[in-house]
């Protein structure tokens, strides 16, 4: 069976301002564009954005067959060879071009191969290699989405348009055994066309074609920006603002190099901070410097003396590292230091794991020795954040002749043996301390540390990062033996770490409510 092609389809075709395709096979040349139409006067382009579909007609498949893909009046054309595709669909990509550098990444081109019929298979030569038959039925290609947009535009008018506004009403979704199932019986074709010659007169107009603009290359521009728009408005304000003060940034510049060669204050930090926070990059400052004044825009050349200065932005970001850094570390340093005293107070101490017991002792003759429940168990410990637990229970008492908690009971029986108010000062710093800020706080000033380290170096810049990268190593090695002696002392009150602050926090809570009885 010989085999003709019936259509091409170009998936993610390149932009072009007049598409054309040209297929040549059996040495005769086939032009289709968007103004060829088939045999039966229907349009054998369509275009919809994302594809062109050709119906190519009936041409033989052939010898030495090509396909080419360009547009007018550039001419900028793309051949693919095809070498006798098979009956069905033969699908193409990118790669298979010879000339691929002007189209879209993700194109592909399909050919789509039927039997010919009989009639034309006879009046066709005897000595063509014709491919093995294919199946009648052929899928669509994969991903083809091109059959509705065809239909729309076959029933669309070409050329007139309606000046009525849109009829907004609610499709049916089942017409079965409704009066639109069968028009016929209420409604004849010939009445409907008298009706559309007069709503054409009444109320449409010829459809205007939009003239696809021709793709031009992008005009040159006088100059190529440097800095983001967002960027540049940014460093315009902390400039003006500067400048309000009377403060230059050539001043600025010289604060910040005397700060690192002498330790000298810098003179408005806070505006430095901010400048660092926007400031070009490396990269930016090199090509600012490098072109010519008239090419600068008004805030480039505001920067202009600051940039001259060797290494200025690593010099920038060192100075917003340690004024944001320094104070923090100090408060760390104060903080691990006021923990590490209190967890050896809390680990010395005898009143609280004494009066634990107590708790203990009360709680199992509550819940279990004279417990009405049969089922009830005695208990081995509980845990600190338990304490509030004694709070909440009552019990009548026969000699007061009121209602008394278990834990305001405990008080006032063990204030003579418990030493409640040095329980609070010695946990007291357990109550603010939150060690897993700690650890944030340090992996915060580490990963600051990192930008300063990878930025350009410049003298005494190995002085001032040695000394913080110093004071970090400390706290880390204190923050890990911190731990170490958390998870001894949570382990004494059958606690973990991670719990371990919170419960203390509860526990004395529960205490301070009942102070007024320590006395």
């Amino acid at each position: 069976m010989r085999g003709v092609i019936t259509q091409i389809v170009v998936g993610s075709p390149p932009s072009v301002a007049c598409p054309v395709i040209e297929l040549r096979s059996a040495g005769k040349l086939h032009v289709f564009d968007e103004k060829s139409v088939t045999v039966h006067l229907k349009k054998a382009f369509v275009s919809d954005g994302k594809f062109w579909l050709v119906f190519t007609g009936e041409v033989e498949v052939g010898k030495d067959m090509e396909v080419a893909l360009f547009g007018r009046p550039a001419e900028q054309r793309c051949t693919l060879a095809l070498e006798s595709p098979a009956s069905g669909i033969t699908r193409f990509f990118r790669k298979d071009f010879r000339s691929d550098h002007k189209l879209p990444r993700d194109i592909f081109l399909d050919v789509v191969v039927q039997d010919a019929p009989a009639a034309y298979v006879a009046a066709m030569p005897t000595k063509m290699v014709v491919p093995a038959p294919f199946p009648k039925n052929l899928p669509p290609p994969p991903g083809m989405r091109v059959g509705p947009a065809v239909k729309k535009l076959e029933m669309r008018h070409p050329t007139l348009v309606t000046l009525c506004t849109r009829v907004r009403w609610i499709p049916a979704t089942n017409i079965r055994g409704s009066v639109y199932e069968h028009p016929a019986k209420y409604f004849l074709d010939t009445d409907w066309t008298e009706m559309e010659n007069t709503f054409i007169r009444q109320f449409c107009k010829t459809r205007e074609k939009t003239p696809l603009a021709p793709v031009l290359p992008p005009a040159p521009q006088k100059k190529t920006r440097i800095l983001s728009e967002k960027q540049e408005f940014l460093l315009s304000i902390i400039v003006g603002a500067l400048e309000k003060k009377g403060i230059t940034l050539a001043a600025l510049g010289k604060s910040i190099s005397d700060w690192i060669d002498h330790g000298t204050e810098i003179a408005q930090s806070e505006a430095a901070n901010s400048l660092s926070e926007v400031f070009p990059s490396e990269v930016e400052c090199a090509e600012i410097v490098a072109l010519p004044e008239a090419d600068l825009s008004e805030t480039e050349h505001k920067l202009l003396p600051l940039l001259c200065i060797p290494a200025i932005r690593g010099k920038l970001l060192l100075s917003k590292y340690i004024s944001t850094t320094e104070p923090l570390i100090l408060q760390m340093q104060a903080d691990l230091s006021g923990l590490t005293l209190s967890l050896a107070a809390a680990t010395r101490d005898e009143n609280l794991p004494r009066f634990l017991l107590f708790c203990l002792r009360l709680g199992n003759a509550v819940n279990f020795r004279y417990s009405e429940l049969e089922n009830a168990s005695e208990a081995r410990g509980f845990l600190l954040s338990s304490l509030p637990a004694f709070a909440k229970s009552f019990g009548e008492s026969l000699v007061q002749e009121k209602y008394v908690s278990m834990l305001a009971f405990l008080v006032v029986a063990l204030r003579n043996a418990v030493d409640f108010g040095k329980i609070l000062a010695t946990f007291k710093f357990f109550k603010t301390l939150q060690i897993k800020t700690l650890a944030e706080q340090v992996l915060f000033i580490k990963k600051g540390m990192d930008g300063v380290v990878l930025s350009s170096d410049f003298p005494g810049k190995k002085e001032k990062v040695g000394y913080f990268i110093h004071l970090i190593n400390e706290i880390d090695t204190c923050l890990t033996d911190t731990h170490e002696k958390l998870a001894t002392i949570s382990k004494k009150y059958a606690d973990v770490p991670d719990t371990f602050v919170t419960s203390v926090s509860l526990a004395l809570d529960a205490l301070e409510e009942v102070s007024h009885l320590f006395q």
